[in-house]
């Protein structure tokens, strides 16, 4: 369970995969806010005295992170090029990968966000998001690889139990293409 104290209130610290959870460690280890150990994704017990915090990511960006993870993570075997991936994927939405949890989450930190959140709600600086981890793979900017309807729909039509929660951040940008 990821748990963090900060302004003497008790965290959880909820990260699904892909949402920049490395990332979010380091600036948490960089405010003192964590000691060294990474940040882990399952889904954790609730707890009365915790109040949940959910790291997200726009649905599209995190659709490509995957996907870029899948083929970091296995060199030795083949993973289809993107569209193909994606039309095959089964990785659920936010709310279907942390089914007990989700709706019990009081604020989403939209990584694009971050330094801004943390500003606004513990008055703690950070540095800004700069998707440091990114590694194409492809040569294409993620707007890019959306290269056709069907591509698209997928994703929006995935994430849909979502958007009654989440003002996903950059969705416009792929939704218009539809």
């Amino acid at each position: 369970m990821n748990i963090l104290k900060i302004n003497n209130t008790l965290y959880c610290l909820v990260c699904p995969v892909r949402t920049g959870t490395r990332w979010i460690n380091n600036m948490l280890q960089e405010a003192n806010i964590k000691e060294k150990a990474v940040l882990e994704h399952n889904e954790p017990e609730y707890r009365e005295d915790l109040t949940y915090l959910m790291s997200v990511r726009n649905p599209f960006e995190r659709e490509r992170s995957i996907w870029r993870w899948n083929r970091t993570i296995n060199r030795d075997s083949v993973v289809p090029g993107f569209e193909e991936w994606l039309l095959s994927s089964n990785h659920p939405c936010y709310s279907e990968e942390y089914p007990n949890i989700f709706k019990k989450v009081s604020k989403f930190i939209h990584i694009e966000k971050f330094q801004e959140f943390m500003l606004d709600e513990f008055s703690i600086v950070t540095r800004d998001y700069n998707n440091v981890y990114h590694k194409p793979h492809d040569n294409l900017t993620d707007l890019e690889a959306y290269s056709n309807r069907d591509m698209i729909l997928k994703v929006y039509e995935k994430y849909k139990p979502d958007y009654q929660y989440l003002d996903f951040i950059g969705m416009d940008k792929y939704v218009e293409q539809i």
